[in-house]
């Protein structure tokens, strides 16, 4: 046990050094050279995501309590339960109950086993603990720097730092990133964002679908749900984030709408067990770009692995309780929840809606509405049925193009 506090400790610690590195010294900069794409990035990004889901295995344990206060606080709230599930007080109320969880489970392991020699069910306890305790520090020990770093004054500071002309080469970083406001500040990180990725074509053929990010309101739940437009490509952000620039960078590389393109993966799919697992590798095999995030992203991943552990094994089973990603682009967390807001009626059944439209639906439905269809643009077509707009420039157009023009002189 003194070992698992142990390497948590030393753990949180290098995280803490690591941010703090990376957020007072290394601010994005027009500066910084483009990376070269190496092939130990691969080979780090695949051994981060596979050891994420072997420990992913290992906590599976403690998703028990926080699912049973999850549908305690459904039964208590009603048809309120989205609505506050998704606000701030509940979400820091979530993240001190994953701590307690940690600490309840240790407390029970020391009460059952502590007083018993070391057998096989004490290891594998210990293991457990110590990959939650580390899913905890890589996951909500980042977003607990990042929330933090996020509050403190920057432009405040750029001002101080200005009056007593500090030009030291760092300052002059932060102060050129914090002086601008939060628009120029997204700019700025898109401007950054291409620059670095121009000799890796991997990367900038993701990161093409990306526009830029727009500025939603804080009531805007953006943990999971509506977080991009996927036809525009623009990524949503809260005003705050841009005062975490590894935050903006991260953002654009796991919520770029890429992977809504067919070529990338085939239409409909679901999220936890398909689309999950291509963003995840998405940042961590290009965790140089922004260290922090990646960090987020790896622990992130140790506990989105735990529930699609589940759906796989629940499929197998015959019992598929993971929904497909929805027509809108949306994708509807928490089956069991789900479940009982659609039987008391709070909310729509699965069965009522429809999973992503497909190329060839799409076409079919077009030919059958022709007449309305006359006056659709490429952009028209991306929003209805959620679609990059540059994979329906590049493909779905030209063939929708083709299809009128056979039609029209089938008619002739």
């Amino acid at each position: 046990m003194l070992l698992v506090v142990s390497l948590s400790t030393l753990l949180g610690a290098i995280t803490l050094c690591i941010n703090l590195i990376w957020y007072i010294f290394l601010t994005p900069s027009m500066n910084d050279k483009p990376l070269y794409p190496r092939p130990l990035d691969l080979s780090l990004g695949w051994l981060l995501y596979v050891t994420a889901q072997l420990l992913a295995q290992l906590r599976t344990i403690f998703m028990l309590l926080p699912l049973i206060g999850q549908v305690t606080t459904f039964i208590i709230l009603g048809r309120h339960y989205r609505r506050l599930w998704e606000g701030l007080p509940m979400q820091i109320l979530r993240t001190l109950g994953e701590f307690v969880n940690l600490w309840l489970t240790w407390q029970c392991t020391n009460i059952l086993l502590g007083a018993q020699p070391p057998s096989l069910l004490y290891m594998l306890l210990l293991a457990a603990l110590f990959a939650e305790s580390l899913r905890l520090i890589a996951q909500k020990g980042q977003m607990i720097v990042s929330a933090c770093w996020q509050i403190i004054p920057h432009r405040a500071v750029v001002q101080l730092l200005r009056l007593w002309r500090v030009d030291w080469p760092f300052v002059q970083r932060y102060c050129h990133y914090y002086a601008c406001s939060d628009q120029e500040r997204i700019q700025y990180i898109i401007a950054v964002m291409r620059q670095r990725i121009r000799w890796d074509n991997e990367l900038a053929t993701k990161l093409a679908y990306v526009s830029g990010f727009r500025i939603v309101p804080s009531a805007h739940y953006l943990r999971a749900g509506h977080v991009r437009d996927v036809a525009t490509g623009a990524i949503f952000v809260h005003a705050s984030w841009t005062s975490d620039p590894w935050l903006l960078l991260g953002q654009a590389l796991r919520r770029s709408p890429w992977m809504f393109d067919p070529r990338h993966l085939v239409r409909p799919f679901y999220y936890r067990t398909g689309a999950n697992r291509l963003a995840t590798l998405s940042v961590l095999c290009h965790a140089r770009y922004c260290p922090p995030y990646a960090w987020y992203q790896f622990g992130h991943e140790i506990k989105a692995a735990s529930s699609a552990l589940i759906y796989c094994f629940l499929r197998r089973l015959g019992w598929n309780i993971e929904g497909m990603v929805q027509a809108d682009g949306l994708y509807r967390f928490d089956p069991l929840v789900r479940w009982l807001a659609e039987r008391f009626g709070y909310e729509q059944r699965s069965s009522s809606v429809r999973p992503l439209w497909n190329d060839t639906e799409v076409l079919v439905q077009i030919h059958q509405q022709s007449e309305q269809a006359a006056n659709l643009t490429p952009l028209d077509i991306a929003q209805r049925y959620t679609y990059p707009l540059k994979y329906v420039e590049e493909v779905l157009w030209p063939q929708i193009a083709s299809a009128t023009k056979a039609g029209d002189s089938h008619c002739g």
